[in-house]
Order: C-alpha cells, then sequence, then structure tokens
C-alpha cells in the first residue's frame, strides 16, 4: 500500500486494526512481526515497516499494551541508517502507524509527552532526519486538512523540536508561532467569546448566543472560497443542520458586499453573522483553511476545533 492510498483510505483501518490487536490481550510470533497494513492485506509484512515490538502478556488492558508499543515503537529504527531516516515515504509509513495509537492513551498525556520526545531526540542523530520528522509531523498533525489532524498530539511534538539542538533559531520561532496557535481554543477550553452582527442588524456575542439544543456549529465562512461553498451545498442538504437540529452560527468574512449576498446562501434556520472587530484584531481565531468548523457544547466548550466537514460527522454519529 503507498503512502497516498494509506492517506485516501486507511488511516482509521489502521487505528481500528491495531486496537483489535492490543485489546485481543495477545500477540502471535506473526503479529508481533507483521505491520497493521500487511495483516489488513492478508499479505507476509512490508519490508519497509517497523514490525511491533511483542507486548508483555501481564500487560493486560488495551491502553497498558498501547503505552507498551508507543514506547518501544521505533526500537527497531536506527536513525543513522540514512536510506531509512532519511526516506519521506519510510517516515510517513511509521509516523502514521505511531501517531494511531496517540488515541488510546489520550488520557495519558505524560506518556505521550515522553514518547514524542523520545522520537524527536532518537531523530537528532542526522540534522536531516530531524527536518523529516518535524516536517511529516506538522504534516499529519497540523494541516487542517489531514485525516489526522490533532494539535493536541503536535504540542508535544513542538515542546521535542523547541528543545532540540538541531532547531535554530528560525525553525523556533516557526514551532513557537505554531504553538501558540494550536493553544488557542483548545478542545476542553470555553470558546473565545467575539462581538457580530447578524444579516438582520442584531447585535450579540458567542457566548450570548441562545443554544437550545446540545450543540452550537459555529462556522466562519469567506464567500470567495470554493470549498466554503462546496461544504455550504452539503451541509444545506442535510436535515440535521438545514432544519435546525444542531444549532448554527455562521461569520461570513470579507467586505460588505460580499457579505450581502453570501447570506442569501444560507438555511433560514441559521444565524448569519458578520465579524464587528473581534475576530481580526484580537487574533481569537487563526484560518488556516476554509471554512473553519468548531463544535461547541451548549456552554461554549470546545468539542472539536478547526474540523473537517467528514470528522464533524463520523462525531456527530458516534
Amino acid at each position: 500500500m503507498t503512502v497516498g492510498t494509506m492517506r485516501r483510505s486507511g488511516v482509521f483501518c489502521i487505528f481500528c486494526l491495531l486496537y483489535v490487536i492490543i485489546a485481543s490481550g495477545g500477540l502471535t510470533a506473526y503479529e508481533a512481526a507483521a505491520s497493521p497494513h500487511a495483516l489488513a492485506a492478508g499479505a507476509p509484512p512490508v519490508p519497509d515497516e517497523l514490525p511491533l515490538p511483542s507486548v508483555p502478556s501481564v500487560l493486560r488492558t488495551p491502553a497498558d499494551r498501547a503505552a507498551y508499543i508507543i514506547d518501544h515503537f521505533w526500537d527497531a529504527m536506527d536513525f543513522g541508517d540514512t536510506l531509512r531516516s532519511r526516506d519521506k515515504d519510510f517516515m510517513e509509513l511509521n509516523f502514521v502507524n505511531f501517531i494511531s495509537l496517540y488515541p488510546i492513551v489520550r488520557k495519558s498525556p505524560e506518556i505521550l509527552a515522553a514518547a514524542s520526545k523520545k522520537l524527536v531526540m532518537a531523530s537528532e542523530i542526522d540534522g536531516k532526519a530531524f527536518g523529516l520528522l518535524a516536517e511529516t509531523a506538522e504534516k499529519y498533525l497540523y494541516e487542517p486538512n489531514s485525516p489526522m489532524h490533532d494539535e493536541d498530539f503536535y504540542i508535544y511534538f513542538l515542546d521535542a523540536f523547541m528543545d532540540s539542538p538541531h532547531a535554530d533559531a528560525v525553525s523556533r520561532g516557526r514551532f513557537s508561532h505554531q504553538r501558540s496557535i494550536a493553544l488557542k481554543n483548545r478542545p476542553g477550553t470555553v470558546a473565545a467569546d467575539f462581538s457580530y452582527v447578524t444579516a438582520d442588524g442584531h447585535a450579540s456575542t458567542l457566548h450570548g448566543t441562545p443554544v437550545e439544543g446540545e450543540y452550537l456549529l459555529l462556522m466562519f465562512y469567506d464567500p470567495a472560497c470554493g470549498h466554503c461553498k462546496e461544504t455550504l451545498s452539503i451541509m444545506r442538504d442535510d436535515p440535521a443542520f438545514a432544519d435546525g437540529g444542531i444549532k448554527v452560527l455562521a461569520v461570513v468574512e470579507g467586505d460588505g458586499a460580499s457579505r450581502g449576498s453570501a447570506a442569501d446562501g444560507f438555511p433560514r434556520s441559521w444565524t448569519v453573522a458578520y465579524d464587528a472587530g473581534d475576530i481580526g484584531a484580537g487574533g481569537l481565531y487563526v484560518f488556516r483553511a476554509m471554512p473553519s468548523l468548531y463544535l461547541l457544547d451548549r456552554d461554549k466548550k470546545v468539542i472539536l476545533k478547526d474540523v473537517p466537514l467528514q470528522r464533524l460527522y463520523r462525531f456527530l454519529a458516534g
């Protein structure tokens, strides 16, 4: 399986398969040597994938077994072997396998921080390997359209990258800037409040927006963005959004002319609003891609931050 194919269709299958292996309470000799891709395809292990470490039988819970695999995932990797450590496809493939385990241990940040640090330190044996790892972590965990996008996980790597002797002043500045963005409106925190004016001239704030149901979907929308129009078209045809089942606050970006015409395309049940100046001037939200979707609970606490529509649907489907 190529890395491209893996990114398009295999990421969540990898996670499910790893979970089954971990939860089973034991690994056969074949399972311990095989990658999740090889197991899924029913084929022999792929030579360019690192073998899963054999988990001690005394570790029984999925979280404990996952933590062990995370800690020992890279044991078979020699970062001094530059044919591997500088190979983009090899590193991406194994990084995805590695990160697929992180959600199982999400509630143990000390384990994830240590594992991320351990991997970064191992890569420091070679400057180019370190650079490729930084590039790969950013691509899969920080890019908003990545199927594995998770800024909480990326923060663990950013902390390790900034502490590395291979990070020059420019790199540290970049890592620091990314970290400041990742810390804004994190899941579990209350979303930053801002003022807005609705299409009919009513002034309000995010925190003052009434929510009768369980969720509030905050959507930042640019009328000039083609992907925004595609997303709006999908949501407009979905009764859960179009009929008011989920409260939607759509904040439209752009000048006055584009705002006025854009408001006509939204479902009547939505609250269509325009930034009163707080968002841009205060740097409260950072938009790296549009549309930008935030799922909040009725108390305006962030559940999902800046997620693709597909991930939003997966969450709502349970």
